[in-house]
């Protein structure tokens, strides 16, 4: 099925928006068949900026193309799963910076909110974790002083901090 999305006959005419899309829903349904549901993004962008390859493997042979697409996917895979144990190193790294802390105290929460949003203000922190902006505050303040943060603005308002590992 992928190989007929990225495929297409010569003598078919295919618009333009379609061959990004068939590269999108390729890598989709692929994920979904191999069952591995958080590769598929990037297998997506694997498929569409690796054209002179995919190129050069949809005109040749059909074993051609199908060594193409599973150098693809293993390549893929691997970068992801370096990408998510050097999350995992980061974050362990975080909580050695930060240190122990009592146990009713927010910064995991707060560490664990900058890997879905690298970049926030006082007031989504305050929002995200149901604090007061004292507290908010309070939390940005001492990631700020173990470097994890840093002020991206130099405003007096509404000041955006942004994780300084995941954002350089």
């Amino acid at each position: 099925m992928l190989a007929e999305l990225l495929r297409p006959a010569p003598d078919l005419r295919i618009p333009g928006w379609a061959v990004p899309s068939a590269r999108l829903m390729g890598a989709l349904a692929l994920a979904r068949c191999c069952r591995v549901p958080n590769v598929w993004l990037p297998m997506s962008v694997s498929l569409h900026a690796d054209r002179t390859t995919a190129g050069l493997a949809a005109c040749g042979r059909e074993e051609g193309w199908r060594l193409w697409l599973a150098d693809t996917v293993a390549e893929t895979a691997r970068r992801e799963r370096e990408r998510a144990l050097s999350l995992d190193r980061m974050a362990e790294g975080w909580h050695q910076r930060v240190g122990a802390k009592r146990r009713n105290s927010r910064t995991p929460d707060l560490l664990e909110l900058l890997f879905e949003e690298p970049a926030l203000t006082v007031r989504r922190v305050q929002k995200r974790l149901g604090s007061t902006f004292r507290g908010a505050q309070l939390l940005v303040d001492e990631l700020l002083d173990t470097g994890i943060l840093r002020e991206a603005t130099n405003r007096a308002l509404d000041r955006v901090f942004i994780a300084v590992d995941l954002v350089p």
